[in-house]
């Protein structure tokens, strides 16, 4: 991230990372790197707003000296950032800076040999995150420096020292943000009345034990596919080697006869079972309208759970709630569909 590459590698790589599966495995990690930065400052908005960045910066700033305060302070600023980033386009930055928080976490944890600390990780990040003042031109600081060679006051003079004083608040901003960032993203996702619509019903299991921390880990290299309306997704008797979750839209669970059996919706899974050895589908997927999944493949999760064992307790207590509940479900549906076709002797 401190080394960049060419500019015209820069803009290519940059150019294809919203296309789904891009592969980037043999591209200059330093080109990576700049195309990665250049991303986030391209953003319609910033990632963080100024309105957030100012809301932060009280918070931070009330916190100061203040024993009771410090300690509140994590769950402090995970209010402020979920309160900035509550509608349509701040949900989407809401993702990417989980996703920037996690791999910075990631680097400070490898500090010895990097020397990403996370001092330095925010010098890097915090001027593609956080709103960037227009810096004063040559000509303005050169106007500025006979300005103040004078005895005089210039106006570009006042505002690189703003812009310096901004980037200095910025990287407090952004260490704070990274050394608090587990209280901000250790809440599950929660059905509010917003977003009651889109939102999987209590009964899945990633709102009992699996936090959006633990979805961005597992979702790290998921590849997302798009279907059409009633295209199909999985059909019964194909090798089960993913675990899906829908990302939008919904999915219609059909069973071995045609009929359908269940829908599912956003954040919901299916193909769970590739991770207990069962190697086939028993079921058909198909999309309910138009939808996209993400696919995690079973062998890199497996891996993933075992050098992440507390995120593998999780995931398999999690695994547990949902399948138990499923068998539930089954025996209420067998049931009512005896008493629908008559319970009586030899029903």
């Amino acid at each position: 991230f401190r080394l960049s590459g060419s500019r015209p590698s820069v803009v290519a790589v940059w150019s294809v990372l919203d296309v789904p599966d891009v592969k980037l495995d043999r591209a200059n990690i330093h080109v990576v790197a700049a195309a990665f930065k250049l991303y986030l400052r391209q953003q319609a908005q910033s990632i963080l707003s100024a309105k957030c960045r100012k809301q932060l910066l009280a918070v931070i700033n009330a916190a100061s000296g203040d024993d009771g305060a410090q300690a509140a302070l994590g769950r402090t600023l995970a209010a402020t950032v979920n309160e900035h980033v509550a509608s349509t386009d701040e949900l989407d930055h809401r993702r990417i800076l989980h996703r920037v928080l996690l791999l910075m976490d990631r680097m400070r944890a490898n500090a010895d040999v990097n020397l990403m600390t996370t001092h330095n990780l925010a010098v890097v990040f915090a001027p593609n995150l956080l709103p960037q003042p227009e810096l004063p031109t040559v000509a303005d600081l050169a106007k500025a420096a006979l300005a103040n060679a004078q005895g005089g006051a210039d106006a570009a003079a006042k505002d690189l020292l703003a812009a310096v004083n901004d980037g200095k608040d910025d990287l407090k901003v952004l260490e704070l943000l990274l050394q608090h960032y587990r209280h901000i993203f250790t809440e599950p996702y929660v059905v509010t009345d917003d977003n009651k619509s889109r939102a999987a019903p209590a009964r899945r299991y990633e709102l009992q034990r699996l936090t959006e921390l633990d979805w961005s880990t597992l979702l790290l290299r998921a590849r997302v596919r798009a279907y059409r309306n009633n295209q199909v997704v999985l059909k019964a008797g194909d090798a089960l080697s993913c675990l899906y979750r829908v990302r939008k839209g919904r999915v219609a669970v059909f069973s071995g006869n045609g009929d359908v059996v269940d829908t599912l919706i956003e954040l919901d899974i299916f193909g769970e079972l590739s991770l207990l050895g069962v190697t086939h589908s028993a079921e058909t997927i198909k999309a309910k309208g138009a939808c996209s999944v993400w696919e995690i493949d079973s062998g890199f999760l497996q891996t993933l759970l075992l050098i992440e064992p507390e995120l593998g307790k999780r995931f398999y207590g999690s695994l547990a709630f949902e399948l138990a509940w499923r068998v539930e479900h089954a025996i209420t549906i067998i049931s009512e569909n005896k008493s629908i076709g008559g319970g009586g002797a030899g029903g």
